[in-house]
């Protein structure tokens, strides 16, 4: 009988053991995997960060060229009636009657 308990004490320390190296391993395993983990979501912020920048630049730049569109149309039309203004004052100068008379 005694040999039996010693024989089952042995195999509960053996159990033990490896109880405990499978927890250490684990707990390796979960710090090295957190670790990776922290490394991705940082290059993920980076990421992020560019990726947002980039479309910050490109609104600034969308809305600059709608003001700058709506710019150059309002020229365009100060241009066009002072041209008209100019040719039809250029005519009534030389005697030409302009179409409004």
């Amino acid at each position: 009988m005694r040999d039996i308990r010693d024989d089952l004490q042995d195999r509960a320390d053996q159990l033990r053991r490896q109880i405990k190296a499978a927890h250490v391993q684990f707990e390796e395993s979960f710090e090295q995997i957190t670790k990776e983990q922290g490394g991705r979501l940082k290059d993920l912020q980076v990421e992020l960060d560019a990726v947002k920048r980039l479309i910050a630049v490109v609104t600034w730049h969308q809305n600059v060229r709608a003001v700058m569109a709506r710019a150059v149309a309002a020229a365009t039309a100060v241009a066009q009636v002072t041209e008209a203004a100019c040719r039809s004052s250029h005519r009534q100068a030389e005697g030409h009657p302009t179409p409004a008379e």
